[in-house]
């Protein structure tokens, strides 16, 4: 129970781009790193992307672009710039210019810190600049949300780590859509944001 997030990336494909999918991820993980444009370098697993006959030709492939949990600064960033400020856990199409736009304001934050990493799960956060500046900054740019089971809103370490990894995985997504030449105006593909809980 909680704040679950989702960006999703939906292609109406021929039943032979399941094949070339499916063998991608038959490939081990360091074979699949060096193939330059993979289907879907975003996920690791084949069982994130799903699949749904609409006739015997194509298939409808949804394939999972990101997670969050309890990122609330993140989810009220989509509510606020993609879903027109209704928060009702339905999907909404984000454009790629909107995406732009998210990572262009959690970069502004992420470059304000440094992550100190001591192992997988022990981490801190270190303030180039004063801190208490730095998180009004960050209530005005990038504000968190209260909500049934949203997570913190305070801006401790775990509001500028999901800031960080968040914009590390736009950067790979975007590369992903550059890669393949994807557009906002595509009749094959879509990104979409989902939250529930």
């Amino acid at each position: 129970m909680g704040l679950d997030q989702y960006l999703t990336l939906r292609n109406t494909a021929a039943n032979k781009r399941y094949e070339q999918i499916r063998d991608y991820y038959n490939l081990p993980e360091e074979e699949q790193s060096k193939t330059r444009c993979p289907d879907y370098p975003i996920s690791r697993n084949i069982h994130d992307v799903k699949w749904k006959n609409i006739d015997h030709k194509t298939e409808l492939v949804e394939v999972e672009l990101l997670y969050w949990r309890k990122a609330n600064q993140i989810h009220n960033w989509f509510v606020e710039y993609v879903q027109n400020g209704v928060d009702d856990c339905d999907d909404y199409i984000v454009s790629i210019d909107k995406l732009r736009a998210l990572y262009k304001t959690l970069n502004s934050i992420a470059e304000k810190v440094t992550l100190i990493e001591e192992n997988e799960e022990s981490f801190d956060i270190k303030f180039k600049e004063n801190e208490l500046g730095i998180k009004a900054f960050c209530e005005s740019t990038l504000p968190t949300c209260e909500g049934f089971f949203f997570g913190s809103t305070e801006y401790d370490k775990y509001y500028f780590l999901d800031i960080i990894q968040t914009a590390e995985n736009l950067k790979r997504i975007f590369e992903y859509i550059d890669c393949n030449g994807i557009e906002d105006d595509s009749e094959d593909y879509a990104i979409y944001y989902h939250s529930s809980w």
